[in-house]
This record gives C-alpha cells, sequence and structure tokens, in this order.
C-alpha cells in the first residue's frame, strides 16, 4: 500500500492495514514517546488520568492512531494536541 492515504476515505479494515504497515515503515516504534507501538507507552504517559470527554466515542478501541498529517503513527495516547489532547492536559503541571 502506497501511504500516505485518505485514511478517512477508506473502510476499517484498509485502515487497519495502514496502521500496521506504519509499525513496519517506522519500526514498530512510536513518533512521540519511540516505544514499541506493539505494547503499551510508557507509564509515564499511561499513568496519567484521562478525560474521556475529550474525546470521541470509539476513540480508545484502538491501539494507535495516525498523526493529524496520517504520515506517521502513535499510541493512541501519545496523539498531537491538534488532533485529541491527552498528554497536553498536564502541560504546566
Amino acid at each position: 500500500m502506497k501511504l500516505p492515504i485518505l485514511y478517512n476515505k477508506f473502510n476499517s479494515h484498509v485502515r487497519r492495514l495502514a496502521r500496521e504497515q506504519y509499525i513496519v515503515e517506522q519500526e514498530s516504534k512510536c513518533y512521540y514517546c519511540y516505544s514499541d507501538l506493539n505494547k503499551l507507552p510508557p507509564k509515564k504517559i499511561t499513568n496519567k488520568p484521562i478525560n474521556v470527554k475529550l474525546f470521541p466515542r470509539g476513540f480508545f478501541q484502538h491501539p494507535l492512531h495516525l498523526h493529524h498529517d496520517h504520515k506517521t503513527a502513535l499510541h493512541k495516547l501519545c496523539t498531537v494536541p491538534s488532533v485529541r489532547p491527552v498528554l497536553w492536559q498536564y502541560e504546566g503541571e
């Protein structure tokens, strides 16, 4: 598959294949935390309480997400602030 794809134009099967290909192309590393995309992000990320009201329904059903540019993959909890703030909820703490 040639990446990036117009992610929202494809069904869930093609989107899953694209996410899997990003894992391979990024050598299984999250673009943000550099941890293995096939595992949970580090405790410094997973230990943070999450305000689930900030997220669309179904957001947490998938283990990883594409960066807003759809050119890089991240753990769902490492998404960038312009997509859905997670870590950035805590800036200034």
